[in-house]
Order: structure tokens, then sequence, then C-alpha cells
């Protein structure tokens, strides 16, 4: 069981309710609507204590009447949460965000109304519409990709305004409206990356007068070097051939 607390926004002939109630994990959210419905969330105050029970209830013949009474819901009625707009289908364990001491409202259309997403495969240019709600995860609009148009979800992107959209996080989240376009890529068929920018006429002039012109070491080595040199030949004397004895006289 799941204490969960809804609340039925403020009108003009209504004023705020809030029903603090026990729900079944496996209930769908329209389940809960209509045992709402029992607990006279939608009627006056006068015909509400006449329609309150103790107990939850657990089937869902016993959510759809009392007392031998039909429950009429409004129409176009869900439940939202934190952003979140609950499909009357699903159940109640099937959204995370659910859990015990959840605040839930009451809401109606146009956020009961599905959002209509068209994909744009950026291949071929074809364009295909599918509907699904604010709420639900973008790994779900992948699901419904693959299956439609047999892309595999590990070789897809979805792009939306330029931005890729995350699939852990709802359509909701990333500001994808109703009628948006949103671009299908191919990780396979990715763009390769940009080549660098070629360099300036400034960068290529400076890079030629470097290589022409002598390193400080080379230009260096070479002053030592004829130092060296001059030193060696200013030491060393001149090989001269030694002057011949004097011839002696005779007598």
């Amino acid at each position: 069981m799941t204490l969960l607390y809804v609340i039925n926004p403020a009108n003009q002939n209504e004023e705020k309710k809030e029903v603090a109630i026990e729900a079944q994990p496996d209930w769908t959210v329209q389940m809960l609507l209509r045992y709402l419905a029992e607990k006279g969330i939608f009627s006056s105050s006068s015909t509400s204590s006449s329609r309150k029970r103790t107990h939850p209830l657990h089937s869902k013949a016993s959510l759809s009447q009392q007392q031998g009474e039909i429950i009429v819901l409004p129409t176009n009625i869900t439940l939202t949460s934190d952003g979140i707009v609950y499909d009357l289908k699903k159940r109640i364990e099937e959204y995370k965000s659910i859990v015990p001491n959840t605040k839930m409202y009451i809401t109606s259309v146009p956020y009961h109304m599905a959002t209509r997403i068209f994909i744009v495969f950026a291949e071929t240019g074809e364009t295909f519409d599918f509907e699904m709600w604010s709420g639900d995860r973008v790994e779900e609009l992948e699901r419904s990709i693959e299956r439609r148009l047999g892309v595999e979800i590990s070789d897809m992107i979805l792009v939306h305004r330029g931005e890729e959209l995350d699939a852990c996080k709802t359509i909701e989240e990333q500001l994808v409206p109703t009628d948006a376009l949103v671009y299908l890529l191919l990780k396979s068929q990715k763009p390769p990356l940009p080549l660098p920018p070629p360099p300036s006429a400034s960068q290529q002039l400076l890079a030629s007068s470097s290589a022409s012109s002598p390193t400080p070491n080379a230009t260096a080595d070479s002053s030592r070097a004829n130092n060296a040199d001059k030193k060696k030949t200013s030491k060393d004397p001149p090989n001269k051939k030694a002057p011949p004895p004097p011839k002696k006289k005779g007598k």
C-alpha cells in the first residue's frame, strides 16, 4: 500500500480539497481516479460525506460501482506531480516518482492531452508523428521509434533545438513542447569531426622565417669554434728550418 495525498485545486464553484488515500501499486491511474470519485473529491462538500469509505477498494468492479451507483468521472482529467502528467492506462508502480506521501494534483485539459512529436529522419527527410505523454522518458520514445521505424536504440540520436535529448529524462524536463520537431540521427552515420582551421598568413610567415634563420645555439657554437681557431693560430710558432752550423776556417 502507498499513502498518497491527492489535491483537487480550487475553482469558482468549489473550494480546494485534499484527500489522503492508501493505493495499491498495481492500480492504474484511472482506477485511482475512480476511487477518488468514490471518496467524493469531485463532488460538493454536502454530498462527499455520504460517499466516504474507510478502506481502499481492491478490484476494478468495486472501483466502478458503489452501492449500485455507477461512478462517472469528469472528462479529460488526470493526475500530475512535479511536472509529470500521468498516463491513465499505466500502473502506479510503473512510475518511480510515485513514492509514499507523494502529493498529486488533479488536472484537466490541456495537460491531459498527449504530446505529439514529429520525428524527422535526417537521412531521408521523412517525417513521422508520435504521441507521447509529457511525463514519459525519452527512452520510451526511442522504443516507439524502434518498433515503428526499425532503427536500433543503440544507433539513434535524438536532437531537439540543437541539443541531444537525454534518454533518462522526461520529455517535459527537456522542454520538448507539443508538435515539436525532433531530428533522428544515426550514430553509424555521424559526421566526422571538423578539421582544425588552417594556419593564418602571419603564422606561416613566422614559421618560414624561423626555419631559414640559424638558431641561437648554432650561432653560439660557430662563434666558439672560430675563437678556438684564432687562439690556436696565435700560440703555435711557424714551422721554420734551423740555420746550418757555421763552417770552420782552415789554418
